[in-house]
């Protein structure tokens, strides 16, 4: 999700009349731009907001990039999301059982963006996921079968976007990904491809 910005070297001339009364041109060159171009900075994100009944799942995502050609774009980033799922299923037997499922997520991460055609592009991201998985259940009786893990893992996103501009330097990008590396711990581990919608500014 960078910006892409070129500096072309141009040359104008300008016109003056030399001794003998005749017009002479003398062109001139502009320098081609050197150094950290802000025009090619890139800053954007994406959140999550849902709730529902017993039920919610937020978080963020903000990143930050550079356009160091026409068609490449390179950034970090780093995110959070929290999710909650509670569930009352009757056992059968008229007894409820009362289940809490927790889950978080914090990550930093290494992008890629490569323009393929006009507002089409390949993307690549690298995540390390800092997980939490809980499950707390309960009934009449008590507490039953909690579970608590916190794993580390590697994750790799490859897909393709779409970008939409909005106003100005402002777009919305419109992603398909899927995790290749497939942990077991993965957030999107079976779970087939993932969307993702965001805004960004200078792609």
């Amino acid at each position: 999700m960078l910006c892409l910005g070129i500096t072309t070297l141009q040359a104008q001339e300008v016109q003056s009349y030399n001794s003998s009364g005749h017009i002479a041109n003398h062109p001139i060159h502009h320098k081609k731009k050197k150094g950290f171009d802000p025009d090619k900075l890139i800053i954007g994100g994406s959140a999550i907001l849902n709730f529902g009944d017993g039920y919610y799942d937020l978080g963020l995502s903000p990143t930050i990039g550079y356009r160091f050609s026409k068609t490449v774009a390179l950034g970090v980033g780093a995110g959070i999301e929290s999710a909650k799922l509670v569930e009352s299923v009757d056992n059968g037997t008229g007894v409820y059982t009362n289940t809490t499922y927790k889950f978080r997520n914090v990550y930093p991460d290494l992008w890629a963006r490569i323009t393929i055609y006009k507002r089409f592009y390949a993307l690549a991201e690298y995540q390390y996921d800092f997980l939490h998985y809980s499950r707390e259940a309960s009934d009449q009786y008590g507490s039953i079968s909690p579970y608590n893990i916190n794993p580390t893992i590697s994750t790799l996103l490859l897909g393709a976007g779409f970008r939409i501009p909005i106003a100005g330097r402002v777009s919305a990008m419109a992603e398909v990904y899927y995790d290749v590396l497939q942990n077991q711990y993965s957030p999107d581990y079976q779970q087939g491809p993932g969307i993702r919608i965001g805004i960004v500014a200078g792609f």
